[in-house]
């Protein structure tokens, strides 16, 4: 193997192994020289003995010491690729998928004219009496694949975390929340305000109950572009990533079941998306409201239904033109009760597009053993400008 060829192997992997990713430049080792503990590794084996490591091939020995062939990693993952245990895991196909994948986050990771700076707002904390939160590796990974990266100045990252522990059947719950929010925004707030290098984005990736989400989803500026992410199932790195088909994204419809009125002053408001509200789980007080209900067109509500930002922005449009409907139907309206069985990222988007000074208060709500119950409402009314 050639030293050119080395050098654009590690290069095209940044010094990193391609499957775990771990940093092959330790410096620990020497106090005045980086050792490289990294290893050059086969994919295709050297050799094409029986005992060789997917080394049954017709590709000849020259072949084989080719960089399109050869693959960095680190001890451990090199180790474990190799291990007749698992050559049944790691195949030709699946090594060279994964190294094209590492080396793709490298070249737009490095990209630095073309990634936008972003200020990252997380939350942490229980979701149905488990800890829920979102890794740092999940975060770049989603992040690299939007063409984006957290904004730094300074050595100082800037990414607030929201803690929302506590426990949401205590009467101090949602207040509790809505002040940690307000918190949480507030330095945000001011991570922008003492940058030198305004960043004009925030990206955001939470988990929380719904009327958590809605809330913070009203306290984000809104003249900052914001984009929402959603986690899919699984626990893989790229849990947080949007898919990129967007040939066929889901689209909604919004529909009204009781006439209009000026004297109504009370309107519910039911969002079916990950899943259908139960009539039966309603308030009896809000039973004789009028309803407006907004659900996927052609499609059963169901957990994972919005896979890509088309379908996120296809269902935020349709809560605006559900807004729209409350205006025209009932003009007097003083507030909107929201039963969501949403994603997070529409959660939101909710929140993010409710019109502070023309539009209903939004009292949100919480499924409980119960069935629904009045969790956070959100009445802010900022006065304009000037």
């Amino acid at each position: 193997m050639s030293e050119r060829t080395k050098i654009r192997i590690w290069a095209r992997a940044a010094g990193r192994c391609v499957l775990c990713a771990k940093y092959l430049i330790d410096q620990r080792v020497h106090i005045h020289d980086a050792e490289l503990v990294g290893q050059i590794a086969h994919n295709v084996g050297a050799e094409d003995g029986p005992k060789a490591p997917r080394g049954a091939s017709s590709l000849s020995a020259s072949e084989r010491a080719q960089e399109e062939n050869l693959l960095l990693l680190c001890h451990e993952c090199h180790r474990s690729i190799d291990d007749p245990a698992n050559w049944g895991l790691f195949t030709v196909d699946w090594l060279r998928r994964r190294k094209e994948e590492h080396q793709d986050r490298v070249r737009r990771a490095t990209n630095f004219e073309s990634l936008h700076r972003t200020l990252v707002v997380t939350t942490d904390g229980s979701v149905r009496g488990a800890h829920a939160s979102v890794s740092d590796r999940q975060i770049t990974e989603a992040l690299i694949d939007s063409g984006l990266v957290v904004h730094v100045e300074d050595g100082a990252v800037g990414q607030v975390t929201i803690h929302l522990d506590g426990d949401l059947t205590a009467e101090y719950a949602w207040k509790q929340a809505q002040a940690t929010i307000d918190k949480g925004i507030s330095k945000l707030t001011d991570v922008h305000a003492s940058a030198i290098r305004k960043p004009d984005h925030i990206s955001v990736f939470a988990i929380a109950p719904i009327p958590s989400l809605v809330y913070l989803g009203s306290r984000l500026d809104d003249k900052i572009s914001i984009k929402v992410f959603d986690r899919r199932r699984g626990e893989d790195d790229r849990a947080w990533c949007w898919t990129a088909d967007d040939t066929d994204p889901i689209r909604f419809a919004v529909v009204a079941d009781h006439v209009g009125g000026i004297d109504v002053s009370d309107v519910v408001a039911t969002i079916n998306v990950s899943g259908t509200v139960s009539d039966a789980n309603l308030p009896s007080a809000l039973r004789s409201c009028p309803a407006i209900v907004l659900a996927p067109i052609g499609e059963t509500p169901r957990p994972g239904i919005l896979r890509s930002e088309a379908s996120l922005n296809n269902a935020a449009d349709a809560w605006m033109e559900l807004l729209g409907h409350v205006e025209a139907l009932w003009p007097n309206c003083q507030r909107i009760h929201l039963l969501a069985a949403t994603p997070v990222s529409l959660a939101i988007r909710i929140g993010a597009h409710r019109m502070r000074n023309a539009q209903p208060d939004l009292v949100t709500y919480q499924l409980t053993d119960h069935g629904y119950e009045a969790a956070i409402t959100i009445t802010e009314k900022i006065q304009p400008e000037g």
